[in-house]
């Protein structure tokens, strides 16, 4: 019954359009016309493609080239509106000077904790830090005043940076230091092998920041990290361990001297010297095979490295080793280091000074000194006037 009163009202509509049109049919061309206007009116919905149409090829008697026509039809593409992401709300300390760093620091209360730490340290790899106290500078004592209260609420990351940025600052806040080593107490299990070694080398560095307490813990815990640390991280805490006392042959033999055994590659030029600066200092090491098949073997290797300054540490190095092992054969590597150095000291360095930039540096030298010659001419000429 529904369906039947359905169709009788259908029926009733097309019949009303009929009389309305006057009983005239619409054509396919028409309907087409009207689709085109229609999509072409909506170009945010609709884009206009061309393709080509179909041809046959087989026809005989073809002549090239062949005009194929070209099929145009709209697709529905609607336009792709980029969403409103929300911006960056926190500020990039990195583009910032140093003076705007500081202005920022006078409203220490209106920062994050990380933007505190952004701030502290980028003023830190800023030209010229080193010959300023900060300690008696006021928005960065006020700074670390707040930090030394807020220290118990940060995370562990947070923490490390504001210990490597204040180590940095060189800032001595005895308060400062002591809540900072009671939140790595707490949250040093949760530090991965960089945020350790950035611990252990700032509390080894200056002994008055801690107890002798905390430092043995963390010369404990030394083992777990020491092997996912970076070559320069490695030997920076190799050097503080054996300088502060805590260097035994557990630590040398198990994890040190592997190290150095396996990776001496990898450890580069300028780590290398160290390490051998400081080996003839220590009574764990009797066997000649580490130097003459680990070290010295494999300093071919790291040739690229070599420039005049390191090359030359490296002979003091090897010619001081020799004192402590009289047996060690060190003659054809350096016979080797002395023609690189020959070499550095000739034709490298005619290379390095042929570059256009040191031609440009080397201008300025001279005219600079000429510029300082003419201005000591003049002033003695003002002298004798007088």
């Amino acid at each position: 019954m529904f369906q039947a009163i359905k169709s009788i009202e259908l029926q009733t509509k097309s019949l009303f359009c009929q009389l309305q049109n006057g009983f005239k049919r619409t054509s396919a061309s028409q309907k087409l016309r009207q689709k085109i206007k229609y999509r072409s009116s909506r170009p945010d919905k609709f884009k206009l493609v061309s393709k080509l149409g179909k041809f046959d090829f087989t026809k005989p008697n073809l002549s090239f080239p062949v005009s194929i026509p070209l099929k145009l039809s709209y697709v529905y593409q609607p336009a792709k509106h980029t969403p409103n992401l929300p911006t960056h709300d926190f500020l990039n300390f990195k583009t910032m000077t140093g003076n705007e760093i500081l202005l920022n620091l006078e409203n220490y209360e209106n920062l994050r904790p990380s933007e505190i730490c952004g701030a502290l340290i980028e003023l830190s790899k800023r030209e010229g830090h080193e010959e300023i106290n900060w300690n008696e500078h006021e928005w960065v004592a006020a700074t670390t005043e707040h930090v030394t209260k807020m220290m118990p609420t940060y995370t562990p990351s947070v923490v490390c940076y504001l210990m490597v940025a204040f180590q940095r600052l060189r800032i001595t806040h005895e308060k400062l230091w002591k809540n900072l080593t009671f939140a790595i107490e707490k949250t040093i299990h949760k530090f991965n092998a960089k945020s350790f070694a950035y611990t252990y080398i700032a509390y080894l560095e200056d002994t008055s920041r801690s107890s002798e307490e905390f430092r043995k813990k963390l010369v404990e815990l030394l083992p777990i990290h020491l092997h996912q640390m970076n070559p320069n991280q490695l030997t920076r805490c190799f050097e503080l361990t054996f300088e502060r006392g805590y260097m035994n042959e557990y630590l040398f033999e198990q994890h040190f001297h592997v190290l150095y055994w396996r990776r001496n590659v990898w450890f580069g030029v300028n780590n290398i010297i160290k390490v051998l600066e400081i080996y003839p200092k220590l009574n764990f090491v009797d066997d000649c095979d580490f130097f003459e098949g680990a070290i010295l073997a494999n300093i071919p290797k790291v040739k690229t490295q070599l420039n005049e300054q390191n090359t030359k540490a490296l002979i003091e190095a090897i010619q001081a080793l020799e004192s402590k092992y009289p047996d060690l054969k060190i003659n054809s590597t350096l016979k080797f280091l002395n023609t690189h150095l020959t070499f550095c000291q000739t034709k490298l360095k005619a290379i390095e000074n042929s570059k256009f930039y040191k031609i440009v540096l080397n201008d300025f030298e001279y005219y600079k000194i000429k510029e300082s010659q003419r201005l000591e001419k003049e002033a003695k000429q003002a002298e004798k006037t007088n």
